[in-house]
């Protein structure tokens, strides 16, 4: 009688190590799908912030493009700051 209860027991613990097997393996896969979309997203959320950051100011765009929403004026300069020319 004891050994009839221990070999349920033992079939009921190899059943539950299977599924619990299967499952890490199931996670481990979306683990490794959802850290390559998340590598993927993360590069091109930096260069869409690149992008949003660029300005005729730090960059060839002309300066009609500084007010497209969503992008930084570059810094303004005064007039003090420009050299002097002879103009003679």
């Amino acid at each position: 009688m004891l050994v009839g209860r221990q070999d349920q027991r033992l079939a009921a613990q190899d059943e539950q190590i299977t599924t619990l097997s299967r499952r890490v393996a199931e996670l481990m896969h979306a683990n490794d799908t959802l850290t390559a979309a998340n590598e993927e997203l993360s590069g091109k959320m930096a260069r869409a912030q690149h992008l949003l950051c660029r300005n005729s100011g730090n960059s060839s765009m002309p300066p009609s493009t500084d007010n497209v929403p969503g992008r930084t004026p570059p810094p303004r300069r005064s007039c003090l700051h420009r050299p002097v020319t002879d103009s003679r």
